[in-house]
């Protein structure tokens, strides 16, 4: 029995003082390592221009090394320290494509999940309790999560 749910990108399970000093540092410490990757033992294409290439571009390919940049890059410059996580079983609500409009699935979420802030124009409207509603109501009604692709981040 799950014992807390979230959406998407939601700010709130995944913040705190130490997690925000910590972002700040990670991304200070990330931005040293894309703007001169070769110092810093990283592959040219990990530098700022390669990647703002890839992102322009935008296709699939682009998507995937994008996302193993940012992967590897995050691994790199994390620091670690104690960080709080949503106790018990989760489940995360997640955009998922189908032929109508994009709904939300639950998917199993670990705390894991939850281990890094990520910065989007929904991170804070996805707290909202209207939001998780609709969300919900959206998850009992659809495919099992094994039928559909999901969509980004959230």
């Amino acid at each position: 029995m799950p014992s807390g749910v979230v959406l998407g990108d939601d700010l709130v399970p995944r913040l705190s003082l130490t997690t925000a000093r910590g972002s700040v540092q990670d991304l200070r410490e990330a931005l040293l390592r894309i703007n001169d990757p070769q110092a810093h033992e990283l592959p040219l294409e990990r530098s700022t221009a390669a990647l703002q290439t890839m992102v322009a571009r935008g296709n699939e390919d682009d998507m995937g090394r994008l996302a193993a940049a940012h992967t590897l890059v995050a691994t790199l410059s994390r620091h670690e320290s104690p960080r709080l996580f949503p106790a018990g079983r989760l489940v995360v609500l997640r955009k998922a494509l189908t032929e109508q409009d994009p709904v939300y699935v639950p998917l199993e979420g670990s705390q894991s999940d939850m281990d890094e802030l990520l910065i989007s124009s929904d991170m804070a409207s996805a707290h909202m309790p209207a939001r998780y509603l609709k969300a919900l109501d959206e998850a009992m009604s659809t495919p099992a999560p094994s039928l559909v692709r999901l969509s980004g981040l959230g």
